[in-house]
């Protein structure tokens, strides 16, 4: 799937790229024999699923600071074909007893330092990625993918970190998730939601922050995706925050209930210490204490859900949004 350039400061350096991908083949072989032994997770797993810019890199990164979760760091991201591998790396060097930089900070959802988590975008695309213009897979081609590899390879990681892993990735999880619940049965779905307003507003700014232009579509492709090519920036952020959500909710409808946690934006922000236990408890883990948890977690988080856009802008946003939720 293409991605649309990105300013020079976002963009990637090819041969940097290029030189991550060998080492990657290089690996791959000992991914391949160390996953070969497994068959699938031994604990609980969370996948953190939700629009774009509606909390899911904060929740990853309270999972990642609470100490009860394994989590993919921008370090052992950079092992997407052996991931395994990646960890084991990570491991002998300490990286993952370092305390990740700037531990609540990310850039429209990229986060600093190498201990800190990361999308996996790349580990995701790979399994994902079929070529189609959305997200959101057809059941043929969700049929195409190897899931027992899928299992394997999860479960690899999982025994590096001896803990329940995390996943936080808005543009393939979030569409997949009742595929993925079917193979993963030991899976816990935290769902973030975000005022449509809000969120729309924060996607049109990642457009400008990132692309240079408002005009430039960012992230998930809903499936609507091709019609709203054809619709001006407001309009076509506030369906893509819409459609997200309809989409994200009909996933989540063959879910059983005690599978899905509920994240709103708002409640995330004034409790994160809480959702981090109900999160831990849903996973049947032993939760520790509150003072525990305020070492490394904020008692409250001041939310964004405030008018950034000038005026204009925001009333066009506004109504459209309006139109979007009819």
């Amino acid at each position: 799937m293409e991605e649309p350039e990105r300013l020079p400061k976002y963009r990637k350096d090819p041969r940097a790229e290029a030189r991550l991908q060998a080492l990657n083949e290089l690996l791959q072989p000992l991914q391949l024999e160390r996953e070969s032994r497994l068959d699938g997770p031994a604990r609980g797993l969370v996948f953190v699923i939700g629009a774009p810019r509606s909390g899911t890199t904060l929740v990853s990164q309270l999972l990642a600071r609470s100490g009860c979760f394994g989590y993919i760091s921008n370090f052992v991201a950079r092992f997407w074909l052996a991931p395994a591998i990646g960890a084991l790396i990570e491991r002998s060097l300490g990286i993952d007893a370092e305390a990740p930089r700037a531990a609540y900070e990310s850039s429209y959802g990229v986060t600093r330092g190498w201990a800190s988590p990361h999308e996996f975008g790349y580990f995701w695309s790979g399994w994902f990625d079929r070529g189609q213009p959305t997200h959101l897979l057809p059941p043929e081609k969700l049929d195409e993918i190897d899931s027992s590899r899928l299992r394997r390879r999860v479960a690899s990681i999982e025994a590096v970190y001896d803990q329940p892993m995390s996943f936080k990735n808005n543009t393939w999880c979030t569409f997949q998730a009742a595929w993925l619940a079917r193979i993963f049965p030991e899976a816990v779905f935290v769902v973030c939601r975000r005022d449509p307003l809000y969120l729309a507003q924060s996607l049109a700014l990642a457009r400008r922050e990132r692309l240079g232009s408002v005009d430039a579509w960012w992230s998930v492709r809903p499936p609507s995706y091709p019609h709203l090519l054809e619709l001006p920036w407001w309009d076509q952020v506030a369906e893509q925050a819409r459609d997200i959500e309809r989409t994200m909710d009909a996933q989540l409808a063959s879910i059983a209930a005690e599978r899905v946690l509920d994240a709103p934006y708002l409640d995330l922000c004034a409790d994160p210490i809480r959702l981090v236990q109900r999160i831990a408890e849903r996973c049947e883990l032993a939760v520790p204490a509150s003072d525990c948890l305020g070492a490394s977690i904020p008692r409250a988080f001041e939310h964004t859900d405030v008018q950034k856009l000038g005026d204009e802008e925001w009333e066009r946003l506004r109504a459209s949004v309006q139109r979007a939720e009819q």
